[in-house]
């Protein structure tokens, strides 16, 4: 015949506590995410003062039609911030990538399988100052990004030029409603 024996009283205690701890983990670390809305507008603030810009465009792929996208977004960026009346210098192939301000657009292709799709993405890199050891380096000040998705290579294209003067107009008029 078999005695019952009753449980440690400490093993008693502490199952109720394991299982507090347990469910209350989850909720702490939600409880402490702070979420920001997509359609929050950036703030423009980071880009007062800038009265002259470098213009950059890059992609992740660097197919012959990719480069001739580049080529005709750095034209309409051009045209819009001089339109504008934003001072545009020139990035010689000899000065440094570190030439600031840049605003740089980069394009981040998605394509296959009947995809096409793209991230375009609009920053601005500026000198800053580090205050622990006064060293001066590069950092994005400024960022805005879109999706864009097509049906074809084509409309994609059209599409990226379409999101591209979105982009630069409100870029453009934040810049111009800080440096007022």
């Amino acid at each position: 015949m078999t005695t019952f024996t009753p449980l440690h009283p400490m093993k008693n205690l502490l199952r109720p506590l394991l299982l507090a701890v347990l469910f209350t983990f989850p909720f702490v670390g939600t409880a402490q995410t702070t979420r920001t809305a997509p359609d929050e507008a950036p703030d423009y603030a980071r880009v007062r003062g800038i009265t002259y810009l470098y213009i950059d465009v890059s992609s992740s792929d660097n197919s012959p039609s990719d480069s001739e996208l580049r080529n005709e977004m750095r034209d309409i960026i051009e045209l819009e911030l001089r339109r504008a009346n934003v001072i545009i210098k020139t990035l010689l192939p000899t000065q440094s990538p570190d030439t600031t301000p840049m605003l740089h657009f980069h394009l981040k292709f998605d394509r296959g399988m009947g995809r096409y799709a793209c991230n375009i993405r609009l920053n601005v890199r500026d000198q800053v100052n580090i205050t622990r050891n006064r060293e001066q380096i590069t950092a994005i000040t400024f960022e805005v990004a879109r999706n864009v998705s097509a049906t074809s290579d084509a409309a994609l294209a059209r599409e990226i030029k379409l999101k591209t003067r979105e982009l630069i107009g409100e870029f453009i008029t934040g810049l111009k409603k800080v440096n007022s």
